[in-house]
């Protein structure tokens, strides 16, 4: 659940002749039964799954990782079974023996399963279980699993049953398995999770919110875990990168949380968000929290301040990254225009809100002007000129696209692209290295 938000789920009634149709006695319908779906697009679970750290290279990684496992396994499970056969010590499998003629099963055939089993999981590596599932899409039989047509491919029929519940996927982690659906299906096909059971059972109301009953099981470290608090230099910033996000990437905006200036009076500035850091820091806060500095003068100084300080894992710091726009963009100085890099200098957010809304009505750049000089970095600090003109502009054009999704492709958004996908990144590789950790520890306990 903890992959969903609120805004996912669907309901519909059941009626009762459903109710019949679905071989339910008439006399235990009642009017509050419901579908209840929990819906999300292939392409925004992508985006979700990513976002914590269950990347393509990461579930690519686990794959792997479980297969070994998984073919040691089969291969322990080959020997158990023809000692059987064969009548070997019976120490060896008397209590496996057992529990097999109880089933009603007998050895020579559970052996050749698993024989089976090696002999696919041998030939079996990523592309080849794609390329199965893809074919198992093609022949309409992804939504019948409980046997395998008959004289069809081993790898098929591994993916169908041989190889387990999951499609044959032999890494621990669910969501790693998600991903690597996710490459075999369009970007808009859904996602759906289906909890009618649990609504028709009376686990839960059809009214219940099952993604906030999720987040009250889970417990502090896997709350603080889901969330990343987003810290800038102002308010401006604040706005500018919750509704750009929620904007362009809808499926991951209710991860994040953005820190409140003017509910709580916060002081802003460069230098107050490298003090709100170091508090942060000192504090032990569990929360997973990225400060975002501009990518100019006053930004690296208080980077600078925070050079020495060790911060938790939880905590990460960076700037807003490299502009390309802004390698050649006019400043205004005494001499007049000029154009230079100003990457480090005088980069703050409005600079990232496209060329759309930095130009004049003349089609020509806002300038940067220059202010004080830093002491300590020997660099000027640059401020674009008409900063609240360039605010207006761009809310104008977020207005817009808010209204009618279908006109963010007529604007510039390159420059907020990078810093979302920066604010995205920040906790990835050390995710991906903390998942792909579980998938190995436990193949190093089999």
């Amino acid at each position: 659940m903890a992959l969903f938000v609120p805004s996912d789920k669907q309901t519909r009634p059941i009626s009762a002749q459903e109710w019949i149709e679905m071989e339910g006695g008439e006399e235990y319908w009642k009017p509050s039964y419901a579908h209840v779906h929990y819906v999300c697009s292939v392409a925004g679970m992508k985006e979700r799954l990513e976002l914590l750290g269950f990347t393509l290279k990461a579930a690519e990684i686990a794959f792997t990782v479980g297969l070994a496992r998984e073919r040691h396994r089969a291969l322990q499970d080959v020997e158990i079974y023809r000692a059987m056969v064969d009548g070997g010590p019976q120490a060896a499998f008397t209590s496996l023996h057992e529990a097999a003629r109880e089933a009603g099963q007998d050895s020579i055939r559970t052996l050749r399963i698993h024989e089976k089993r090696v002999e696919a999981l041998a030939r079996l590596n990523l592309e080849i279980w794609f390329q199965g599932l893809r074919e198992v899409r093609r022949l309409g039989l992804a939504n019948d699993r409980l046997q395998a047509p008959e004289n069809c491919d081993l790898i098929i029929e591994y993916i169908l049953g041989l190889g387990g519940i999951r499609w044959g996927f032999p890494g621990i982690d669910t969501r790693f398995l998600l991903r690597l659906l996710s490459e075999v299906c369009e970007p808009d096909d859904a996602v759906d999770y289906d909890l009618t059971d649990l609504v028709v059972g009376e686990v839960f109301d059809s009214s219940a919110n099952m993604v906030a009953y999720a987040e009250y099981l889970i417990n502090r470290e896997h709350e603080s875990y889901r969330r990343i608090t987003v810290l800038t230099e102002g308010a401006s910033d604040k706005w500018i990168l919750e509704r750009s996000l929620k904007l362009l990437y809808p499926h991951v905006s209710e991860f994040f949380s953005f820190m409140d200036f003017k509910g709580a009076r916060i002081e802003g500035g460069a230098g107050a968000l490298a003090n709100r850091v170091k508090a942060f820091a000192g504090a032990g806060i569990s929360n997973r929290v990225v400060a975002l500095f501009d990518n100019d003068t006053a930004g690296r100084s208080a980077l600078q301040s925070l050079a020495d300080i060790s911060l938790p894992e939880n905590i990460v710091i960076f700037t807003l990254p490299r502009l390309p726009l802004a390698e050649h963009y006019p400043t205004k100085g005494p001499t007049g225009i000029s154009d230079m890099d100003i990457n480090g200098l005088a980069c703050s957010l409005e600079l990232y809100l496209g060329s759309d809304v930095l130009k004049t009505e003349e089609g020509a750049y806002r300038p940067i002007e220059w202010r004080g000089l830093d002491v300590k970095l020997r660099q000027y600090q640059g401020e674009v000129l008409q900063k609240e003109t360039i605010q207006e502009s761009f809310l104008s054009k977020l207005a817009t696209c808010e209204e009618n999704a279908s006109a963010i492709s007529r604007f510039d958004w390159s420059g907020l692209e990078l810093v979302l996908t920066a604010l995205r990144g920040a906790f990835q590789a050390h995710d991906s290295d903390q998942h792909l950790e579980a998938e190995r520890s436990y193949s190093s306990e089999e």
